[in-house]
């Protein structure tokens, strides 16, 4: 009988946690740019120098890592990029982390340098900022090969999160 009572106490116990981390999540997506629609374009300059335009991106996935250096989730989070880049075709998706809300090119590189990171860096503006309606970091979005975004989340991602969203 005080096993059937514990596991009664962890099946409730267990189910409020999943619900309310169901409704925070829902809470914290609810002012992102609405899944199947086409992701608001962008040309941004890459870290290294060089250019991306969404518009180029056409015909293969794109994942979106948006982050600030100032976060400290992203610290923690940034590094699964690596693995989803490992183990995804690069052929068919095109993953990106994308700098925000920092205050000099500085703080994006102290920030790399804390964090190895073996995909590109965008470096976003507050433009960006508001066109992806993003209200905290990180937030992920992925789109599909039409430019349209398929998922997009905000907080902590797992690389199993971020591999399956990707699929």
């Amino acid at each position: 009988m005080k096993y059937c009572i514990n596991w009664k106490r962890w099946l409730i116990n267990g189910l409020l946690i999943f619900t309310i981390f169901v409704v925070v999540t829902a809470w914290q997506e609810r002012n992102l740019v609405p899944v199947q629609t086409p992701a608001p374009s962008f040309r941004l300059p890459l870290l290294s120098g060089s250019t991306v335009a969404l518009e180029d991106l056409r015909g293969r996935r794109v994942l979106l890592f948006f982050f600030a250096p100032w976060c400290k989730v992203c610290d923690i989070s940034i590094s699964n990029l690596n693995w989803v880049r490992r183990v995804l075709n690069e052929e068919s998706v095109s993953i990106f982390a994308v700098a925000l809300s920092y205050k000099g090119l500085h703080s994006v590189e102290a920030f790399l340098e804390r964090n190895t990171l073996d995909v590109p860096v965008l470096l976003g503006s507050s433009e960006l900022l508001n066109t992806y309606h993003i209200h905290a970091f990180p937030t992920v979005y992925v789109l599909n090969e039409s430019g349209n975004i398929d998922s997009s989340t905000v907080g902590y991602s797992t690389t199993l999160g971020l591999w399956w969203r990707t699929l």
